[in-house]
């Protein structure tokens, strides 16, 4: 019996050297693993950068913040002396 199995793509930007795309990995009706890919290009369309962001594969819920919550108890907050100034980047 054959399975279905690959990636189905989701969401993609579009871009003349870059683009991103979200993906979700399937077998038959099944869905599995998700995440997201980047991929950039330079002028000769070559592949010059690939960035993968699958999903966690455990995924602790409100296990997590029961976790912050007992790790954090009796903390004192953190006051600081100086006004939050925004500031804009000027280059990156």
């Amino acid at each position: 019996q054959r399975e279905d199995v690959g990636v189905r793509i989701d969401k993609m930007s579009d871009g003349t050297t870059a683009c991103g795309f979200a993906w979700t990995w399937t077998c038959n009706d099944l869905e599995g693993l998700r995440g997201t890919t980047f991929v950039e290009l330079n002028d000769a369309n070559e592949i010059v950068y690939v960035r993968e962001i699958p999903e966690p594969l455990i995924k602790p819920g409100d296990a997590t913040l029961e976790l912050l919550k007992a790790v954090t108890a009796g903390a004192e907050p953190k006051v600081f002396d100086d006004d939050f100034v925004p500031r804009v980047p000027v280059n990156a």
